[in-house]
């Protein structure tokens, strides 16, 4: 997984790539909490995922719970053919 963050204003965006899986949950996770930490709105672009596992899908949905109760925002955005086939297997 390799990811960047840009940043402008109180906007971020959070672009990932690679592979999504339990082996670098740690690493989407930090990347995650950080650009949530730096920003109040940050949109997640995984058009560069190739594949996601149960493990990082969960990681956005804990994620967006929690952002959404305090008020700031979390999109994903960008999901191509690995991305959604992951996401439509998991039932989300």
């Amino acid at each position: 997984m390799n990811h960047s963050f840009q940043s402008q204003g109180n906007s971020g965006i959070l672009s990932l790539c690679g592979s999504l899986t339990i082996e670098n949950i740690a690493q989407l996770k930090s990347a995650v909490s950080e650009a949530l930490q730096a920003c109040d709105q940050v949109t997640i672009d995984v058009s560069g995922v190739e594949s996601a596992d149960i493990c990082s899908l969960q990681l956005f949905c804990s994620a967006h719970r929690t952002v959404a109760r305090s008020g700031r925002v979390l999109e994903l955005a960008g999901a191509g053919e690995g991305c959604e086939a992951s996401i439509s297997e998991a039932g989300y």
